[in-house]
């Protein structure tokens, strides 16, 4: 009986014990969350809108919250056109007379760098605008290039533009250009670009390259030096703005310039160029970013060089381009992109006469906004996406 009593009285001073404990743990733990977000939120993904976020986080370990504040995206609704593009429609005006420019969408917005604005004339200036459903809004000026650059080649990582090469620096076109090597990169915000800073050279002069980002890695195609035109393929991986230096991987199926690449889930996707009419396709297959071997996925419909092609959500949308004559190319086709290459082009709207030549096109949200050209000067369209 006394045994009964005293195996019945330790247990009930453990589970006093248990009890005590867990009190104790759960009294340190702070349950109060509260989360705060000015960013607006829709099912229908297509114009990114990026807000503050404040997320009171709970830490079993600490005796109080972290608060910590993030960047978040997300997207208001302007639904894409099920299937079909629509028609073109005129924007407002660049400032400038422009083409051989480099645009890119952003959060709502277009960033134009650079350009000629005649025969004989580049220019370092920057411009952007908000983009909406009913056009572009208002250019103003931003952080103008380091130099007076034609035909530089950017892309986006994140909100970080990186510009590749070009022709810059002389005021006179032609024979006295001079193809640099040089790579710039700055911030995209909405209230234009941050100062552009030095990164580590192109490892050669080159115009004409068309360099995409792939899972934080930059890959330039091809290019131009004045007298050649080249088949390598050069990357380099880009964090915080920086990094340290090109590595080369897989050459491209033939030597080209002008071609048009976009990256898509770790794969570049290559069209037309002047080396070529075929499309190919190549994916990171190194745990250090090379690329494997180029994979040919059908010819483009027409021969284009230096067609401008933006990808959205998976598709492929490319406009103009110039033919073996130099003559613009009113055409424009879009393309799924998948892990086995491109689908069957088809066809779009034809851009407004006579064609886009030398301009720059960029995607934000459910449309396409094109800039420029040398037979547009500062015309500006936009159409809605399929």
């Amino acid at each position: 009986m006394q045994q009964s009593l005293l195996v019945y009285s330790l247990v009930i001073a453990f589970a006093i014990v248990v009890v005590i404990a867990v009190v104790l743990y759960t009294t340190s733990i702070p349950y109060s969350t509260t989360t705060t977000s000015t960013a607006p939120v829709s099912t229908q993904g297509v114009v990114n809108v990026t807000g503050t976020s404040s997320i009171t986080t709970i830490v079993p370990s600490s005796s109080s919250a972290v608060t910590t504040t993030s960047q978040s995206t997300a997207t208001t609704t302007l639904p894409r056109s099920n299937g079909t593009m629509g028609e073109w429609q005129a924007a407002s005006s660049y400032p400038l007379p422009i083409y051989n420019e480099t645009c890119v969408g952003w959060s709502g917005y277009v960033y134009c760098i650079g350009g000629m604005t005649s025969p004989q004339f580049m220019t370092n200036k920057v411009y952007f605008a908000p983009v909406s459903s009913s056009g572009i809004g208002t250019w103003e000026e931003t952080a103008s290039y380091v130099y007076n650059i034609s035909d530089p080649s950017c892309a986006l990582n994140g909100n970080t533009i990186y510009c590749a090469g070009g022709m810059g620096y002389l005021q006179v076109v032609g024979d006295n250009a001079t193809y640099l090597p040089y790579v710039y990169y700055a911030n995209l915000t909405p209230d234009g670009i941050t100062a552009w800073k030095f990164a580590v050279p192109y490892p050669y002069p080159v115009a004409g390259t068309s360099c995409a980002m792939l899972s934080g890695r930059l890959y330039c195609v091809g290019g131009f030096n004045s007298t050649t035109r080249s088949s390598e393929v050069n990357y380099a991986s880009v964090g915080n703005g920086t990094y340290q230096f090109w590595l080369n991987t897989v050459n491209y199926p033939v030597q080209t310039s002008f071609t048009s690449c976009v990256g898509e889930n770790n794969t570049a996707y290559c069209t037309a160029g002047t080396g070529s009419q075929n499309n190919y396709y190549a994916s990171i297959a190194q745990s250090y970013g090379g690329l494997g071997s180029w994979t040919y996925s059908g010819a483009y419909p027409v021969q284009a060089f230096d067609p401008s092609c933006s990808v959205s959500e998976g598709v492929d949308y490319c406009v103009g381009g110039y033919s073996g004559s130099y003559a613009p190319i009113s055409k424009m086709y879009y393309s799924t992109l998948s892990p086995t290459g491109f689908s069957d082009w088809k066809p779009g709207p034809s851009y407004p006469s006579p064609g886009l030549y030398q301009g720059s096109c960029a995607v934000s949200g459910a449309y396409i906004y094109c800039i420029g050209g040398r037979n547009q000067f500062g015309g500006t369209y936009f159409a809605q996406l399929a």
